[in-house]
């Protein structure tokens, strides 16, 4: 049997940040779709952003009531992160995709004539994806 070990706050992954005086972090709440994450030891919060994750969906009201009277007495921060060997050094493009050349990357502009997805194509067909 496969044992799978679960994860409890206090956290050092700084997916989210982490306090910017500890360097952890004890997990995030919600207050709407407004996703905090915050340190109780030193009273600090910061926002990660808005409807990244969909946990807020099935919290109540009551909830972010709460989690809005706790966060109101902490003292919002920017976070710590370390830093990563993927992070950009300004020598090279952050953009995986451009790096791989994945059609997400950049693409080459069109310099006129017909869009290349319709060249070739019989011209009644061609006039219905127009």
């Amino acid at each position: 049997m496969t044992t799978v070990e679960i994860l409890q706050p206090p956290f050092i992954d700084d997916y989210g940040g982490l306090c910017p005086i500890c360097h952890r972090n004890d997990g995030m709440l919600n207050v709407g779709k407004t996703h905090w994450t915050v340190c109780h030891t030193h009273k600090v919060r910061w926002s990660i952003g808005t409807n990244l994750f969909s946990g807020w969906r099935y919290e109540t009201e009551e909830d972010w009531e709460r989690n809005s009277k706790l966060l109101s007495a902490y003292e919002d921060v920017a976070p710590f992160f370390y830093p990563h060997d993927d992070d950009d050094d300004g020598g090279g493009d952050s953009n995986p995709h451009k790096q791989l050349g994945s059609p997400v990357g950049e693409q080459p502009q069109q310099t006129g004539g017909e869009p290349s997805h319709l060249e070739g194509m019989d011209g009644e067909f061609r006039k219905g994806l127009r």
